[in-house]
Formats: C-alpha cells, structure tokens, sequence
C-alpha cells in the first residue's frame, strides 16, 4: 500500500517505502495550482466583462440623448453646437468594449438626426425656400476609444456649425438675441446692437418685438435680472456688491424690479432649495424664446372681430379695441418695462 505526506501543501511519495519512487516522479503544489485557476478565473470573468453592457450605463446614455434632441429645436446660431457639447459632456464613461460600440452607434445616430431636425426646423420657421447645405456624413474614429469618440463628435459639430452658417442667414433680431445672451454682463445700447448686427435701430426693434414678443430694452433688463439672481446664489458676497458689477446704478431698481416679477427679495433666493432655485430660472425667469412667442401665441391669441359697422376691431366682443389683450398682455406681466 502506497503511503502519501503532505508537506507545505505538496504531495511527496514516502521515502520510508523506497519501493514506490519510481511509481510518483513528480509533485503537485496545490497553492499554485489553486491560484493559477483563480487567475485564469479573472482573466476570462475580464474578457466577458468587455463584451456586456451595463443597464444604468444604457439607460443614461439614452437619457442624455433624449434631451440633446429636445433642446436642438431652437432658434439660435449655437444652439446645435451647445447641444452637442452638452451631450457628449452629459454622456456616460464607456467601462468596456461593447459599451463603447453601443456608445458609437447611439451618440452618432443622435447627433446625425439632431442636425436633420436643426436644419428642417430653421427652414419650416424662418426660411422655406430650398437649401442645397449636406453635411458630410458623420464616419467612425479608427479606434472607438470614449476619448476619441466624443473628439469626433464635437468635430463633427464644429464643421457642421461653420457649414450651416456659411450657407443660412439668420435674422437680424435672433442674431441679436445671441449677442445679448453671449454678452449678459455688458449693458447695450439699441444703436449699438443695431450696428453690431448691420441693420437700423427701428428695424432690430420690430424684429425683435416679433420675434421675442418683447423689446430689446425688456429682453436685457430679464436676461441681466438673471445674471444677477445666478450670482448671488452661487456666492455669499453682498447682494449691494453684486448688483454694482453687474452695471446697476442703483440696487433699489433691481430689488423692485425682482420683487414685481417674482413676488420675492434677492435674498430669499439663497433660502430656496434647488427645485424651487431651477423653477425660479426656467419657470418665473425663463427668458422667452421664437418658440415661447408661437407657443403663447396659439395659446392666447388675441380676439379679433368686427363691429355693427364692419370695421374689423381687436379685443373682446363688444367691439372694443383692446389694447392690452390677450398676448399682448401677457408679455407685458412677463416683461416689465423698466430701466
């Protein structure tokens, strides 16, 4: 009978039996056995690993591109590019292989489609006549690195935005717009956008009344009002401080003009919390867009009728002009005209 010791966990053959030296010529060491499974374990769990996809992983990135298409449709020279930048930065880390595939072929088909409905939706509002502008296709990187695919992404856009600009011209009024927006700390004069955007003053005015719904005076009075709200919440300095750089001569015109608006002070918007802080922003201080004038115009259109003597009258049915009805009312509660 065979006897067996183990020793330091490796089996050796009894050398009190000199008989059976011939019969076990090797040894097994058990640990390293036990760890090169353990290795060859990983290694294939690390190869399966770069061939799955996680579910919160997909479900993010279908997020993010749910909202880059919802926030295409607008009116404004950057409004594709910011969309994409914002995509690509709300999108995901890629963690293997396959995510970074799936991350590929969704981003593009979201950013290919998003350019269709910007460019359709500039000529079915602004410009219906026909457009020759095809962008060139959107073509994988050579390697579908996460780095590399939100390079090529934003390329993309960057080529995609010189080309549309070259070959649309936007109006006046949404150009200018744009320049507000890019601007919000500087206080401009309605002769100096006028010029800065090639067309007279009573020209800009009427364009961006029909445009926004309000006029350029009430456009930078809400858009610096928010400049000032997104610096007091972000810092502790003092609401008086605040309010000086940002160009206002007298804070007492800032405090009245928010407290008209919102019905608070300055200082309640540090107490609010941040649900009730972005409704502030995209509800109470939402800056109004061509797409919000066309919203509230279906929305309350202002009456038209005609008297007993045919002649053709705005506002209620009694045959009285109203001269502060229905939008037009709205917009003036929205926007107040202050300085």
């Amino acid at each position: 009978m065979t006897r067996l010791r183990c020793s330091g966990g490796r089996i050796l053959r009894d050398r009190s039996d000199p008989g059976n030296e011939n019969r076990f010529p090797f040894s097994i060491n058990l640990q390293r056995a036990v760890r090169g499974f353990g290795r060859l374990a990983n290694a294939m769990a690390d190869q399966a690993q770069q061939f799955t996809v996680r579910a919160d992983y997909a479900h993010a990135l279908i997020s993010a591109c749910q909202r880059f298409l919802s926030s295409v449709l607008v009116l404004d020279p950057r409004a594709f590019l910011d969309a994409v930048n914002g995509l690509t930065a709300e999108a995901p880390l890629a963690q293997s292989r396959a995510e970074a595939v799936l991350a590929w072929f969704i981003l593009k088909d979201a950013v290919a489609r998003g350019a269709e409905c910007h460019h359709a939706w500039f000529h079915q509002r602004l410009a219906k006549a026909p457009c020759v502008f095809h962008p060139r296709p959107l073509h994988a990187p050579m390697a579908l690195a996460p780095f590399q695919v939100i390079s090529s992404l934003n390329d993309w856009a960057i080529e995609y935005a010189w080309g549309f600009d070259a070959t649309h011209c936007w109006p006046p009024a949404i150009r200018a717009g744009a320049l507000l927006r890019a601007n919000a700390g500087k206080v401009w004069r309605i002769e100096d956008l006028a010029k800065a955007v090639y067309v007279s003053s009573a020209t800009l005015e009427r364009g961006f009344r029909r445009a926004f719904g309000a006029s350029v005076q009430q456009y930078q009075a809400r858009l610096r009002l928010r400049a000032v709200v997104q610096h007091i919440r972000a810092n502790g300095l003092s609401i008086e401080g605040i309010l000086l750089e940002r160009g206002y001569r007298s804070p007492k015109d800032a405090y009245q003009l928010f407290r008209r608006v919102t019905g608070m002070s300055l200082s309640d918007v540090r107490r609010l919390s941040d649900v009730e802080y972005t409704s502030l922003l995209e509800g109470t201080l939402a800056m109004p867009t061509t797409e919000w004038r066309s919203h509230h115009a279906s929305v309350c259109p202002a009456s038209v009728s005609r008297n007993r003597g045919g002649h053709r009258t705005r506002g209620g049915s009694d045959g009285k002009a109203g001269s502060a009805s229905g939008c037009e009312q709205f917009v003036s509660n929205f926007l107040p005209n202050t300085r």
